[in-house]
């Protein structure tokens, strides 16, 4: 009877083995589309963290990959919700200072209670942090802790400063735009956290010995709109952003055939060749 099993059992596993394959092909992840609905960032194992440096040095390009692309959110999608809330090119022609704008109805207030929505704490699903916090500041604290620097130089303590910084600012605006929704004083600070991550970023390329070319290379945000609209790499960036999120592009990637790596893989950071210039 025994025997039996055995020999039963044989063909059994060899089955499962050939069906194995089919059922564990990762999908490609694109780059991240939507991102006003970003997870909470979960950090790594324990166990793979300690898995030695390449190891380490993966999860650790991942991460930076990750904060690149939120950055380019904040830059992007936060940066127009600001712009808006200044009451600029508004359709109705009203700034949220304005008595017409009817208790925050007009389209610069609508913009501030959005702006004050992203910086706000989330629920408990969200682990009490705001979707910026989500987004931004917790992968920088990920990014500190990976130990993949010079632990016998400053560039832990200063990312950490400057990642801290950076917190402290969006908590400032939160707590502003609950006390009063002032466009101008959102806008400063919004402006100084730009300041903040670019600092971090400073660190971060220097800590790695990152170049333009590298795929962990953070480039500096825009401080100014302007430059948004004369840098040849952020024209690219941006128009790339535009397109990855368009709704309309969203369905059909939804209910397309064929493989999202191969659709996606020429469409992230298509300006990152102009660094080189």
């Amino acid at each position: 009877m025994a025997a039996m099993r055995r020999m039963l059992a044989v063909p059994l596993t060899i089955g499962l083995l050939c069906r194995a394959p089919s059922t564990w092909v990762p999908q490609a992840i694109p780059r991240r589309a939507v991102l006003v609905s970003l997870p909470l960032a979960l950090p790594a194992t324990t166990a793979l963290a300690q898995e030695g440096p390449e190891q380490r040095m993966a999860l650790y390009r991942g991460k930076v990959v990750g904060l690149r692309e939120s950055a380019e959110w904040y830059r992007f999608f936060v940066g127009d919700v600001v712009r808006r809330a200044r009451g600029e090119d508004s359709p109705d022609g009203l700034k949220a200072t304005d008595s017409e704008c009817g208790g925050g109805l007009c389209n610069a207030g609508k913009a501030l209670t959005e702006l004050e929505g992203l910086v706000s704490a989330g629920g408990p699903r969200q682990g009490g942090l705001s979707q910026i916090e989500r987004a931004l500041t917790t992968p920088m604290f990920l990014i500190v802790g990976a130990e993949v620097w010079d632990p016998d130089a400053s560039y832990v303590e200063d990312a950490r400063k400057a990642a801290g910084k950076f917190q402290q600012t969006i908590k400032e605006l939160g707590v502003g735009l609950q006390t009063k929704k002032d466009p101008a004083a959102a806008d400063k600070l919004y402006r100084r956290s730009l300041e903040e991550l670019n600092g971090f970023f400073k660190v971060c390329n220097e800590a790695g010995a990152a170049k333009p070319q590298d795929v962990e290379w953070l480039p500096a945000l825009p401080l100014k709109d302007e430059e948004l609209e004369k840098s040849e790499y952020w024209i690219a960036e941006r128009k790339a952003f535009d397109e990855l999120n368009d709704p309309v592009r969203i369905f059909s990637e939804r209910n397309a055939f064929g493989s999202r790596e191969l659709r996606y893989n020429l469409k992230r950071f298509p300006g990152a060749t102009l660094l080189l210039r």
